[in-house]
């Protein structure tokens, strides 16, 4: 063996002197040393590493391992050579074992619940190629909404299949803001995308149906009606099993899409009546009497049992991409969830947009002549479906009721307003019906709801073997009865398009994070933004905790074990039991002890505070204000002020530099803060949303200020870690023992 690789190695050094062939300039399987393309040079790196002269980093492992195999050898080295020499002409690899990403959230592996006959065929395009497109110029929208709805779909069925044989090598990525360059990066430093070194930049639509057409033409379209935008959202559900691509019959995509020979497969348009008495077409499930609502019930029909039993998704249907509807918007914009179809078809996953107002009275104002109720009783429908489907395990829903847009008094829309609910009682009665059929929320809530490159995140391997959080107070601090020691809840992140976005923005290596940060992080987004995840372990500081938002997704946990439809209780000590084991594995596996924010419609139970001293044994903060200090067992149990941030003239959200304590809207909050402080009996808490680490000690520093102030005394006030105020709490508050 030593003479061999002698050998080998002498060959090598001749090549690598008079000269080697250079098989290509990309960085791509071979190109070890990444300079310039595939050279002896990279054969000599991968030599001396197979027989441990030199150490490679995970990257070059990577594309180093071309035989397919885990180890870097000999062959491998071999291979390289004769690339570089032009002996062959590419590396036939078996298909690599990859283990999932974060928490194995299937990345990697087939969702044996859902139907996963329909793959795209890629073969045409280049391998190890990151395709990008641009969505916006200047921040200008240079795609119309139905475009984007097209090509998301399009990219969600390609990205799927990344890495699950050797021939799925290529990806699809749309550019729509600043943080999709970032993360993009950041998927090439590690883990099994770091092969994704090859960039094609697409001009415009038309680079993209050139590029693109043998996938158009083999997927072909399912037409979507717009006198009924429901079934925008029902040819979501189709594409993700099928593989059809949603297009609106008779817009610009359908147009275009025609004249380049693509067949529509499944036409939706004109199916729907909504005529009482009547069958839904194709099924013996009668008419809800609603056109809206018969669509899902037909997609419920016809494609549930053929989607995930983990997911379902919430998205605001096509309403809005109808030229003439009065929701119609020219620009797609960041919040209308256009973005987010991509991962929604990835993963299986069934899609719908209903009024979740049990209210009979209400007039729902995208659907006005429905049976009252209609909307709601198909919600409840398809959830039952889907969690009698899982046998009751925990699933996510992915999205959230557009308030913004629809069903609110928020958003005048729509005509009569008669029966509406604000925007807060919506989100409430969503996630109480979701919870009741054990799904955990990931709220793709608007500013931004718009979640780009889901589907391409998720492909995401970890290159960390733990995360390791600080879970001990930042500094000893000795306790004062003559002070009130207050401490901040750092979110809201129960989304990950907010996730995506503000990690980008705020996380700097922990260096603007001079005061300790309880940053409330959902570990369920893990599963679908494993990156961020990865980067904010990677670059933790030392005043960064990490805590868990509202648990391991957004619920009310008061509806685990019931049936909210009919008020029946299930046997559900048996859901508190999953919901504890669901969470455990995030907590666990992220090293977090602390919950930030757990909320209910109603007073939190014993059963509730139970739960979550199981996985959250440090303590937890809640929206309950009839236990504002409580302790179960040893876990702590305090009530979080709603909400506390910077504002500036006008009432909006401001990281300023200074404060101006002139600010009659700053200067409300504080008082506000103050009195409630007199209240916790020398403990408070106070819950922010989107603020950057900068504009968190300005808060702190000015409501110390203020308050030194107000009372003529300073240093009265003090901010703690969170950890330092739950042992603070636990040994020297009065708390109600809860049993």
């Amino acid at each position: 063996m030593k003479r061999i690789v002698a050998t080998i190695l002498a060959v090598m050094i001749v090549f690598s002197i008079f000269g080697a062939v250079t098989a290509s300039a990309d960085i791509g399987y071979g190109n070890v040393n990444q300079k310039d393309g595939v050279t002896v040079d990279d054969a000599l790196m991968v030599l001396q590493a197979s027989v441990k002269m030199i150490e490679l980093d995970d990257t070059q492992k990577n594309l180093a391992r071309v035989s397919g195999g885990t180890d870097v050898t000999v062959t491998d080295a071999m291979l390289i050579l004769q690339y570089a020499v032009g002996k062959i002409n590419e590396f036939k690899m078996s298909a690599p074992e990859v283990n999932d990403t974060i928490l194995d959230n299937g990345a990697y592996t087939l969702d044996e619940t859902a139907d996963n006959s329909f793959v795209v065929d890629i073969s045409n395009l280049n391998r190890e190629m990151v395709y990008v497109l641009s969505t916006r110029n200047g921040g200008v929208a240079n795609m119309s909404a139905e475009e984007v709805r097209l090509v998301a779909s399009l990219q969600g069925l390609i990205n799927r299949s990344y890495g699950m044989d050797n021939e799925h090598t290529t990806m699809f990525m749309l550019s729509n803001d600043q943080s999709d360059g970032f993360w993009l990066k950041q998927m090439r430093n590690g883990g099994a995308t770091s092969i994704l070194k090859k960039t094609k930049q697409l001009a415009n639509m038309d680079a993209f149906y050139e590029t693109f057409k043998e996938q158009l033409k083999s997927c072909g379209m399912v037409l979507w009606d717009p006198d009924v935008p429901a079934t925008a959202n029902v040819a979501v559900t189709v594409c993700g099993t099928d593989g059809y691509l949603p297009v609106m019959e008779g817009g610009a995509v359908y147009e275009k899409l025609a004249a380049l020979g693509v067949e529509v497969k499944l036409n939706l348009c004109d199916k729907f009546t909504g005529v009482e008495g009547t069958k839904i077409p194709d099924t013996d499930v009668m008419s809800s009497g609603s056109k809206k609502c018969d669509a899902y019930l037909w997609a419920l029909d016809k494609y549930m049992n053929r989607c995930s039993s983990k997911y379902v998704a919430y998205i605001l249907d096509g309403l809005n991409v109808v030229p003439g509807s009065e929701y119609y918007k020219e620009d797609f914009a960041t919040d209308v969830s256009t973005l987010n179809v991509d991962y929604i078809i990835a993963r299986h996953a069934f899609a719908f947009d209903l009024n979740p107002n049990p209210d009979r009275k209400e007039v729902v104002c995208d659907d006005p002549e429905q049976p009252a109720g209609t909307d709601h009783a198909t919600m409840i429908k398809i959830m039952e479906a889907r969690y009698n489907r899982a046998n009751g395990e925990i699933g996510q829903v992915l999205g959230f009721p557009p308030w913004w847009e629809k069903y609110t008094t928020y958003n005048p829309t729509g005509g009569e307003a008669r029966g509406r609910l604000a925007p807060n009682e919506i989100e409430w009665l969503y996630c109480q019906y979701s919870t009741s059929y054990n799904l955990a929320m990931e709220a793709d809530a608007a500013s931004p709801c718009a979640m780009s490159n889901g589907s391409l995140l998720y492909k995401y391997r970890t290159t960390l073997t733990e995360f390791k959080n600080n879970t001990e107070p930042s500094k000893e601090v000795k306790y004062d009865a003559s002070k009130t020691y207050f401490t901040l809840y750092i979110g809201d992140y129960d989304s990950s398009a907010w996730m995506k976005k503000y990690v980008a923005d705020y996380w700097r290596d922990g260096t603007n994070a001079t005061v300790p940060m309880l940053w409330c992080f959902n570990p369920n987004l893990s599963q679908r933004i494993p990156v961020v995840w990865d980067y904010v372990y990677s670059h933790i500081g030392e005043n960064d905790y990490i805590a868990a938002g509202e648990g391991a997704g957004y619920t009310m946990p008061n509806n685990f074990g019931k049936n909210e439809e009919t008020k029946a209780t299930r046997d559900y000590n048996e859901g508190w039991a999953k919901w504890v084991e669901y969470n455990k594995q995030y907590y666990d596996l992220f090293d977090m002890n602390i919950t930030g924010f757990i909320i209910d419609k109603t007073r939190l139970s014993n059963e509730v505070f139970s739960a979550y001293s199981q996985f959250s044994p440090v303590g937890a903060f809640h929206n309950d204000s009839s236990k504002r200090l409580a302790v179960y067992g040893d876990t702590v149990y305090a009530y979080l002020f709603n909400e506390v941030t910077f504002t500036d003239e006008e009432g909006k959200n401001s990281n300023a530099e200074k404060v101006d304590f002139s600010n009659p809207n700053m200067v409300k909050v504080f008082k506000n803060m103050a009195s409630y402080d007199r209240s916790m009996k020398g403990f408070s808490a106070y819950r922010t949303i989107c603020q950057s680490p900068i504009g968190i000690k300005k808060l702190i520093t000015a409501y110390e200020d203020y308050i030194a102030e107000a009372t003529g005394e300073s240093g009265t006030y003090k901010y703690v870690d969170a950890y330092t105020f739950f042992n603070f709490v636990k040994n020297n508050a009065p708390v109600t023992e809860i049993q």
